[in-house]
């Protein structure tokens, strides 16, 4: 559905008819009006027809339909339901799992500003450059031009490409930052074109928004230095080396306005490109490595190994999605407060059950009085979770 709407949305206005120089420049309202050209019914229902709906239907069918219905077989219909109705249809008309579904997110505004949001964090450092590349990208795309650019049309499907990801997402009720992943290749091209011309000595936004970049890059900087040092402190102790990783940045802005100084834009481009992926290359690979070694989950998936080849595996107020993966099983999962539920599942001699210290300790008096600690281990980043420790619950043998 998303490919098609961009390529429909780049259809209908590359198929529009152009204005005459000769009629009179809207103001106002008519001049919102023309901006709904491309949705004109006679004009709309036209190039929906040229994109040959029933040959694509039929086609995509084929290719994929038997899969869907094996699928569908196989899970005797409960991934076909959970699939459709639950994790699309579901997760655009509702807020699902805590995803926007409390506080300033409930509000049109907040809503339509999440994603733009999430797309200034998530790109950076190259966020910093949206400004004079937009600016950049839409001198190229208007009409009327005397010398018009010829990779109109290019630019023209990027921005479809952007715009159809992130408007259509932000009326979904579930809102998560990896939704948006899709348009990261059409920001990404826009970018080099806007790296290409900037080098190349032709953009037609003015320079002063590099400047201003490069100024927002050092501070920045500086602030990521300062707050990642103390957040790894807190969060991460002993390796709060990691924040000179931020160090690049405002190196980087510095050299990049003195290049820019001295009349040098390819040099700046090269040195701006080989700073920023520097400092990605930090974030991307050296920090999920010391991540990693915060996370101490895995004890507990030994711990259930050792204690039985193949035990019977359950979540009791809690589940992180990423156990399933790790401990290589279905997970059942006791939703609530309720004890009973878990003493009945911990009847069994090969039944073991993930939860944490305190909730233990709460309902230890209503578990079978075989049922004791595993393991434990620490919640990852324990300082932001109210329930510090995890533990496993199991008979011993």
């Amino acid at each position: 559905v998303l490919p098609t709407a961009v390529i429909g949305m780049f259809l209908l206005i590359v198929r529009l008819p152009a204005i005459s120089p000769t009629r009179q420049p809207r103001t106002g309202w008519r001049r919102f009006l023309t901006l709904l050209r491309p949705f004109a019914p006679v004009h709309f229902l036209q190039t929906c027809w040229s994109m040959r709906p029933l040959t694509a239907v039929v086609t995509a069918t084929a290719v994929a339909g038997p899969w869907y219905y094996l699928v569908d077989r196989a899970t005797d219909g409960a991934w076909t339901r959970g699939f459709f109705m639950e994790h699309n249809l579901g997760r655009a008309t509702t807020a699902m799992e805590g995803h926007g579904a409390s506080g300033l997110l409930t509000t049109l505004p907040m809503m339509l500003l999440f994603y733009p949001v999430v797309l200034c964090l998530a790109f950076f450092p190259w966020s910093l450059l949206l400004t004079p590349t937009i600016l950049d990208a839409t001198a190229r795309i208007r009409r009327g031009d005397a010398h018009p650019d010829p990779s109109r049309a290019g630019y023209v499907l990027l921005a479809c490409w952007v715009l159809v990801f992130i408007g259509l997402f932000s009326l979904a009720q579930t809102k998560l930052p990896s939704y948006i992943t899709p348009s990261y290749p059409a920001l990404a091209l826009l970018t080099g074109a806007f790296l290409a011309h900037w080098a190349g000595g032709t953009l037609r936004a003015g320079t002063r928004w590099i400047n201003w970049a490069m100024l927002t890059l050092s501070v920045l900087g500086v602030a990521m230095l300062v707050g990642v040092f103390f957040a790894a402190r807190v969060f991460l102790p002993g390796d709060q080396w990691l924040a000179l990783g931020a160090i690049a940045l405002p190196l980087t802005a510095w050299w990049v306005l003195r290049l820019m100084s001295q009349g040098r834009p390819r040099a700046a481009v090269s040195v701006l490109t080989t700073g920023s992926v520097v400092m990605v290359g930090i974030v991307l690979i050296l920090g999920p490595m010391v991540v990693d070694r915060h996370q101490h989950s895995d004890l507990l998936f030994t711990a259930m190994r050792q204690h039985s080849p193949s035990p019977r595996l359950a979540s009791f107020g809690l589940l992180e999605p990423t156990w399933v993966f790790y401990a290589g099983q279905p997970i059942h999962e006791i939703e609530g407060h309720r004890p009973d539920q878990l003493a009945g599942f911990l009847q069994s001699v090969d039944a073991m059950a993930i939860t944490t210290a305190d909730r233990y300790q709460a309902v230890k008096d209503q578990l079978p009085p075989e049922v004791t600690v595993l393991a434990d281990a620490p919640y990852f980043m324990q300082n932001l979770s109210r329930h510090p420790t995890l533990v496993l619950l199991g008979r011993l043998k």
